[in-house]
């Protein structure tokens, strides 16, 4: 594996400006790429200097040689570009994001209409506990964080180290308040119940049964988003500790070439996903 602190500065400087060129692709591909580039030039440097040749001068052709030039590395970015990002280039981004964010709304709001459907074709929102409205709204919300987070991890494919783990900490933090808030109005509506039963009551089984069957549909609600956000925050936290895993990875290969430190080099610029289509 490439190691810089071996003194080859050209190889490095070559190998980080192609880390700011794919810094768009996604994971695992910019990550193999980079490491695969980086194990052909210390393969070669290696053969070079069996030759005989310097270990600066075998570093600098071994870079020249290996290293893609601009016009195949446009190419390699068009042919890695996410699916999602090729059909959707010829589309303005303000558009696109109007597109997402309404289609996003609409997925979330079935979703929560479903639900109250189901509650309610079993009778089960004819008394509900005044709680039971905030809980649902908790699901909302992880159910849209949820869609969001797996859309911009799985289909645009955005794997930024700066917003990988963007929504993460909401909607682990959503799904755990859910049962927080259940719990609460469970207490609220037993001290209810027994305000209720104080008073002379002819028959208290009809309202015992009626409270059972209204908590019963607060906690399993509340449940089921604690277990649904919970899984999914998982699955997802695991993607990206997966795409962190992979950067690091490949800024221990790259060694002390910081990329930021790239922006000083006469280099080319990065293209967007819009220009690599053009």
């Amino acid at each position: 594996m490439f190691r810089p602190e071996s003194g080859r500065p050209d190889a490095t400087l070559a190998l980080a400006r192609v880390a700011e060129r794919v810094r768009e692709l996604h994971h695992p591909v910019r990550t193999r790429i980079l490491l695969e580039l980086a194990g052909d030039v210390e393969a070669l440097t290696a053969d070079l200097q069996g030759m005989g040749m310097p270990e600066h001068e075998a570093s600098r052709q071994a870079a020249e040689r290996v290293v893609p030039s601009s016009a195949a590395l446009d190419a390699l970015i068009r042919l890695h570009l996410p699916f999602y990002r090729r059909v959707s280039a010829p589309v303005p981004d303000s558009t696109l994001r109007r597109w997402e964010r309404g289609t996003l709304l609409l997925v979330t709001t079935l979703l929560l209409g479903a639900a109250l459907f189901f509650l309610g074709a079993h009778g089960l929102l004819v008394n509900p506990s005044p709680f039971l409205w905030t809980v649902l709204v908790l699901s909302g919300g992880v159910v849209a964080l949820a869609l969001a987070t797996s859309f911009r991890l799985f289909v645009l494919r955005d794997h930024q180290p700066g917003t990988v783990g963007r929504g993460l900490g909401a909607l682990l933090s959503l799904s755990g308040i859910a049962p927080i808030v259940a719990g609460v109005g469970a207490v609220t509506d037993l001290w209810g119940l027994a305000g209720a039963l104080e008073v002379a009551v002819a028959d208290p089984v009809p309202v015992l049964t009626a409270w059972l069957i209204r908590e019963s549909v607060l906690l399993t609600t509340a449940l089921l988003t604690a277990v649904t956000g919970g899984l999914v925050w998982f699955l997802l936290a695991r993607e990206a500790a997966a795409i962190r895993g992979g950067d690091e990875e490949v800024q221990q290969t790259l060694g002390g070439a910081r990329l930021a430190g790239v922006e000083s080099q006469p280099a080319t610029p990065a293209l967007t996903p819009k220009e690599t289509e053009r």
